[in-house]
């Protein structure tokens, strides 16, 4: 117990310390009971900045496909927009 991971994606980096032993599998609501998050300050701020301004016109996953009244409005609007 009480040791420190880094967890690595291409957008972000965690660093948790485990505060208990998990013994089974259990629901995500349960499992952060048992970790702490040790992001550095300017690590976290810089991870909000880049998902803030990234922002690539995708749908997030989970959301749901537009209807096709809202599909139609994007359409129009990414082909009025004026790109430069």
């Amino acid at each position: 117990m009480d040791d420190d991971y880094e967890i690595k994606t291409e957008v972000k980096r965690w660093r948790i310390k485990d505060i208990g032993l998990l013994f089974k599998k259990v629901v995500y609501s349960e499992a952060i009971n048992f970790y702490a998050d040790i992001i550095p300050a300017e690590e976290s701020d810089r991870i909000k900045f880049w998902a803030a301004s990234f922002h690539k016109g995708k749908r997030q996953s989970k959301i749901g496909r537009p209807t096709k009244k809202q599909k139609r409005d994007i359409d129009d609007f990414l082909e009025n927009r004026v790109d430069h």
